[in-house]
């Protein structure tokens, strides 16, 4: 049976005065309790496309916030994001490494559970079972003073973009889905999905340039993964379990180290580029991006219109400057 058609859309933008992990967390939360989308229309949280999320304080500072999709999946998949300046202990998920006290946003995902019985830095997190384990996201805060935070979400997935407005540099974090293209029990979640974490990493900036050494040691980059602790990572949690297995996109650009300008179809549209998802291990493919496509280079953080009507939003790794771009689709 077909999966259910996605539909990004954009939550908004908060500006952050005195960038820190805290509030990058507090903007997580002040955006995802929205109830009004950057374009005015109405958002209510559990409902339509709009997320849940949930916040957790320790000593009145934000530490974790925990994002719950309006699909009522039956495998309870849940995004975490969290992060701390005080010393914690928390599970790593392979091959990252962590500071003792770190002002890194970290992501995980979470599945079975739906209540928060802990703290996030739990050895079995917040949930109390099914954690991945945590991947450091974006560069920390001492490094990058990330000064803008945007969230985009549908009705199975989310990103969270972080963004310097003085040069454009941004990190990025994501709980994605995969369509599987394989009815084989194996291959699928009993909905039908694979769920997939993505982000940047705390090594580098993210690369401008789709045309990468599959799984190099020191990828740092939208979708990509990087063999070395910190830098970028993708992974698609294993079918029924909570471990998870690297994956890389395959698409390259056509032709030199970027997807041209002015690249467009005959009829002066966006062409657009489905892409397969492989393991590192063994080169199984897992899937196609449900809501996601490439396309030629663009700025970060804009929008595609196709005359008055709104196509989906590019991500990519500037803000300010046009680079290899994935396209989030409004109605895919």
């Amino acid at each position: 049976m077909p999966l259910s058609t996605l539909h990004w859309k954009l939550v908004g933008t908060q500006t952050i005065g005195v960038p820190s992990i805290s509030a990058w967390l507090d903007a997580v939360y002040t955006l995802g309790t929205a109830t009004t989308y950057a374009d005015g229309t109405t958002r209510t949280p559990g409902s339509g496309l709009a997320w849940t999320w949930t916040r957790q304080q320790i000593g009145g500072i934000t530490e974790a916030c925990f994002g719950a999709m309006p699909y009522a999946n039956p495998e309870s998949i849940r995004m975490v994001v969290a992060g701390s300046t005080t010393a914690r202990t928390y599970t790593l998920l392979s091959p990252d490494t962590a500071s003792s006290a770190t002002a890194t946003l970290l992501c995980a995902m979470n599945r079975g559970a739906t209540s928060v019985t802990g703290n996030w830095y739990d050895a079995n997190g917040a949930f109390g079972s099914g954690a991945s384990g945590f991947w450091r996201a974006a560069r920390p805060s001492g490094t990058i003073a990330f000064d803008r935070v945007t969230m985009y979400e549908n009705e199975e997935e989310v990103t969270i973009l972080l963004s310097r407005a003085s040069d454009g540099t941004t990190g990025a974090c994501g709980m994605w889905s995969l369509d599987p293209k394989d009815t084989a029990a194996s291959a699928q979640e009993s909905s039908g999905r694979r769920w997939v974490l993505w982000g940047t990493g705390a090594s580098s900036a993210p690369s401008g340039t789709f045309l990468v050494d599959y799984f190099g040691t020191t990828l740092s980059g939208y979708l990509t993964h990087g063999t070395s602790a910190n830098y970028g990572h993708c992974g698609v949690f294993n079918v029924g379990a909570s471990t998870v297995t690297a994956v890389q996109r395959t698409v390259g650009p056509l032709g030199g180290s970027a997807f041209p300008i002015g690249w467009q179809t005959i009829g002066a549209k966006l062409p657009i580029v489905q892409d397969v998802v492989f393991g590192q291990a063994n080169s199984q493919a897992h899937g196609v991006w449900r809501a996601a496509a490439y396309t030629r280079k663009a700025v970060g953080g804009t929008s595609w219109m196709d005359g008055a009507t709104l196509k989906g939003y590019f991500l990519g790794s500037s803000t300010t400057t046009a680079a290899d771009g994935i396209l989030l689709l409004t109605n895919a």
